[in-house]
């Protein structure tokens, strides 16, 4: 028989449980292995998928984060814009 392995994202509502979104992150064919460096997933393809995991439930959770403060939680008086400093985000094994 052949056989495959599938690495599946799914976005589904906890109260019905029906699928959102459906992602396949990676389809492998399982096969002998040659030699031992085609045992498992090599560290770079382990990062790979960590980070698009990572990725998706970072855009899943960034639509939730609500923005629309006219006052300062804590001090009370109007907001102001003052500049943008853009950063990287980093994660645990993102960082090679």
């Amino acid at each position: 028989m052949d056989y495959e392995l599938r690495v599946i994202v799914e976005k589904v509502s906890a109260s019905s449980q029906e699928v959102a979104q459906h992602d396949t992150l990676k389809v492998y064919d399982i096969k002998a292995p040659v030699s031992i460096l085609d045992l498992g997933l090599c560290h770079e393809e382990q990062i790979s998928i960590l980070e698009t995991v990572q990725n998706s439930l970072l855009a899943s959770q960034s639509k939730l984060i609500d923005t629309d403060h006219d006052d300062c939680p804590r001090g009370g008086p109007k907001l102001h814009k003052r500049e943008f400093a853009k950063s990287k985000f980093h994660a645990v094994f993102t960082d090679y």
